[in-house]
């Protein structure tokens, strides 16, 4: 699923989107956001708790936005892996069931 917002930044080289949900179930997903847009940020935060209820990184999100770098985390029975995509400004957030 994606979302593209005419009058929002969109870089370029990207999926052409500024928000993008990949899955192969509910369990194992991807999800890529503009990362210098409130609204996008706070789009993939509720789109990981509507895919997995159970699960938030709202705070490891916010950290990645103001310091982006890749980070792992294991949270309940998911895997987590929050970093950089190689396209301006874009990052993404990969949810695996363990």
């Amino acid at each position: 699923m994606t979302l593209k917002d005419e009058g929002m930044y969109l870089p370029s080289s990207t999926f052409n989107a500024q928000f993008l949900v990949e899955s192969i179930d509910k369990d194992n997903y991807k999800i890529l956001f503009l990362s210098n847009n409130n609204a996008t940020v706070e789009l993939a935060k509720e789109w990981i708790k509507l895919l997995t209820p159970a699960l938030n990184v709202d705070k490891e999100i916010d950290t990645m936005v103001n310091e982006p770098k890749i980070s792992n985390y294991e949270k309940g029975d998911h895997k987590v892996r929050i970093g950089l995509t190689m396209v301006d400004k874009m990052l993404y957030v990969q949810v695996k069931s363990n």
